[in-house]
């Protein structure tokens, strides 16, 4: 869904965005499947082509335990506050500051988004933001004992293969035996 920034009177306007309303099913679709969401934010003008957004997301993705590999869902639960802003043309020997690494960024700073014109994309917002709430290596909750509320294995400790039918009879100089003088 597309929202025009300049239609955004001065006091802002609120947008609500779920399954039911619709609007952004397809662009959520890859992440989500058929899960409920829920994307609610505010946008107000600040100067000239700039806007302020603040908000909440919270949704649920499939997701396999990096540990274990079972499937369970993965709760989605942020809020944001992002600086809208129509993106600066950089010469060639320009320079523009920005944060280089997500993990550069603390949980109570403000974030920018450059949109294209006066068009802000919210449904590629979304897709971004949850995008980002992924983990690169997910794991289901945690029990206060520290044992995975899943398989019920300890993370305190590295997950290890056990396999009870295999067994290594290789040693690391078993190579050398076939090497002839």
């Amino acid at each position: 869904m597309r929202i025009n920034l300049n239609e955004i009177p001065e006091i802002g306007r609120q947008y609500y965005f779920d399954r039911k309303t619709s609007e952004l099913n397809e662009a959520l679709e890859d992440l989500l499947g058929q899960r409920p969401y829920e994307v609610d934010f505010f946008i107000k003008p600040l100067a000239s082509g700039t806007f302020e957004m603040f908000g909440t997301l919270k949704a649920a993705s499939d997701q396999q335990c990096s540990t274990c590999g079972e499937d369970f869902q993965f709760d989605i639960n942020c809020s944001y506050r992002t600086i809208l802003m129509s993106k600066m043309p950089e010469d060639r020997t320009g320079k523009y500051v920005r944060v280089q690494n997500v993990s550069d960024l603390q949980n109570d700073e403000i974030e920018t988004y450059e949109v294209n014109g006066t068009s802000f994309d919210a449904g590629e917002y979304a897709h971004e933001k949850i995008t980002l709430e992924i983990p690169f290596n997910p794991r289901p909750k945690v029990k206060p004992n520290g044992d995975c509320s899943l398989c019920e294995k300890s993370l305190k400790t590295p997950f290890k293969y056990e396999d009870p039918g295999f067994e290594d009879k290789r040693t690391p100089l078993a190579g050398l035996k076939n090497l002839k003088h």
